[in-house]
């Protein structure tokens, strides 16, 4: 469980493996369910998972505020591939608890058609949404129209 756990002020820079091992995919910071936890102020750069992906795995999540990031593609082979996708809350079961989800003033920049951010069931499992769950004022430039800033999915 992550509780009171905060990311701020880091910088996360990766580079294209056109070689990547098969069935792997790289993210800066994934927990599996927690409260309390702060993501903000960070630098992701050509990231091919996910930059923050809240995948509530063993259980949801409360009070956990992902703003003022910024994320970049500068790779064309990173662009070009499948697996980036933004900043995301997700579930992987059944009925996760969420409450107090807040994605707020990121810049994501060159996600071409890729998600820029997402909250909800966005992976394979469903969230039973509480308050204050919302992606607000964030800024994706140069992305499609369908993955211009994903709204929160219920």
């Amino acid at each position: 469980m992550y509780s009171g756990v905060t990311s701020h002020h880091n910088k996360f820079i990766s580079y294209a493996e056109p070689n990547y091992l098969n069935n792997q995919h790289q993210d800066g910071w994934q927990p599996l369910e927690g409260d309390h936890i702060k993501c903000y102020d960070n630098y992701y750069e050509n990231i091919t998972g996910y930059p923050f992906y809240g995948d509530a795995f063993y259980g949801g999540f409360s009070n956990v505020y992902i703003f003022n990031n910024v994320v970049v593609l500068t790779d064309p082979e990173v662009q070009g591939e499948d697996s980036p996708q933004g900043l995301v809350v997700g579930s992987e079961m059944s009925n996760a608890p969420f409450s107090n989800v807040v994605v707020a003033h990121n810049l994501i920049a060159d996600y071409t058609w890729h998600p820029a951010t997402g909250v909800g069931n966005g992976g394979s499992g469903s969230i039973s949404f509480g308050s204050n769950i919302g992606i607000w004022n964030n800024v994706a430039t140069n992305n499609g129209a369908v993955a211009n800033g994903h709204p929160v999915f219920h």
